[in-house]
């Protein structure tokens, strides 16, 4: 099939239209929003996985939210999450063509899960982190805080079997700087910035057992922030 792309134009130029009101009806915020959803394609995806073994994907299409650097927020739209390439995409809801979002014009973004009735938030942000390449990631935020916790959801490929291996990572963040953390309560109570005495009573209390557990963890850094 021949390859197609779907951008017409940047953002500026697309926000620029709008406020002139030139050569498009845009009278409305629907009106609106299709133009933001245009500008923000790059092309049509294919998926440069196949032929590996394992799902790249996180969860299947679901209703969502992009939020925008420039603060617009484009709403009921369906979205996925590409972990292999660490993309966003859309799937165009008049002909199901699947287009990648260009990254750079992203905050953030929403996935929206009704049958498990559960919400995922995904920020854009630069891991400062010496092994973690320095373009900018997203992050599943899990507790945000003075200490906050994200979860940088991605695989890396096994050649010889061409397998994708889960490679997630877990990131603390406290007063601008980043560890990566590990889904025990040894590493949790070894950061640096943490009181091992108060985050004890804080596990003990509520029965939260880390090993292997991300909600766990995401509910000790959230009482120890109410401290």
């Amino acid at each position: 099939m021949k390859r197609f792309y779907l951008i017409f134009l940047v953002l500026p130029a697309v926000i620029q239209a709008f406020a002139q009101q030139e050569n498009c009806n845009c009278s409305s915020v629907d009106d609106y929003s299709v133009w933001l959803q245009e500008g923000l394609i790059t092309k049509e995806y294919t998926n440069p996985a196949k032929g590996y073994v394992g799902n790249p994907y996180l969860f299947d299409w679901l209703y969502g939210e992009v939020e925008l650097k420039n603060g617009d927020i484009i709403k009921d739209i369906i979205l996925r999450y590409d972990r292999y390439t660490d993309e966003l995409l859309w799937l165009r809801k008049g002909d199901y063509r699947k287009g990648v979002i260009n990254k750079e014009n992203v905050a953030g973004f929403r996935l929206i899960d009704e049958f498990a009735r559960q919400e995922m938030d995904f920020t854009r942000r630069k891991i400062l982190l010496p092994w973690i390449d320095s373009a900018e990631v997203f992050l599943q935020v899990m507790v945000t805080g003075k200490i906050s916790y994200q979860v940088y959801r991605k695989l890396k490929e096994e050649a010889v079997e061409f397998r994708l291996i889960d490679n997630t990572k877990h990131i603390i963040s406290h007063e601008g700087k980043d560890y990566v953390i590990s889904l025990r309560r040894r590493s949790l109570l070894e950061m640096p910035f943490i009181d091992k005495i108060e985050m004890k009573k804080i596990l003990r209390k509520n029965h939260l057992i880390i090993r292997d557990n991300e909600q766990a963890l995401a509910l000790a850094i959230y009482n120890y922030n109410q401290l």
